[in-house]
């Protein structure tokens, strides 16, 4: 992956508020119940259309419509670590571009490369401490799921 196209992601991902687990959550609480309707939103058809787009793109939701309907059904894809926000290859991408920049002010103040090594220090570490997460989750939703407060496997 091209450096530009790198910096593109972390910029998104940062006008989203966070990594790819944060990208789009006020976004997917709107399209959480599957079937969107606008009006009901108090959004325009085509902000829905760019969000819904955008959404599908990251591999976040998915869209089905059912033969003869003219609305698409949204749904929320909880069957991979993506979408659930447990992909680590966003940080390590967001660590190794911090690199890059640190290397390329090599010679510069330790204020000026003090954004970059604290960024750095914290994709590793979410990188890091992300696995162990998403077990802990896994964990933690199975005894939901055994006590009846989850349902089972969600349809994929």
């Amino acid at each position: 992956m091209g450096r530009a196209r790198r910096a593109r992601k972390i910029a998104a991902t940062a006008a989203y508020g966070g990594g790819i687990g944060a990208a789009g959550i006020g976004v997917l609480g709107l399209v959480g119940y599957g079937v969107l309707k606008a009006e009901a939103l108090l959004a325009s058809r085509s902000a829905i259309a760019g969000a819904v787009n955008a959404l599908e793109n990251l591999d976040l939701i998915h869209r089905s419509r059912a033969a003869g309907e003219r609305m698409d059904r949204v749904r929320i894809d909880l069957s991979s670590a993506r979408g659930m926000g447990f992909d680590v290859s966003e940080y390590r991408e967001q660590g190794e571009l911090a690199r890059e920049g640190l290397q390329t002010i090599a010679d510069a103040s330790a204020e000026r490369r003090a954004v970059l090594l604290e960024l750095a220090a914290f994709a590793d570490f979410l990188a890091e401490r992300i696995p162990a997460l998403e077990q802990d989750w896994k964990t933690h939703r199975e005894a939901l799921r055994d006590a009846g407060e989850l349902p089972g496997d969600p349809p994929h």
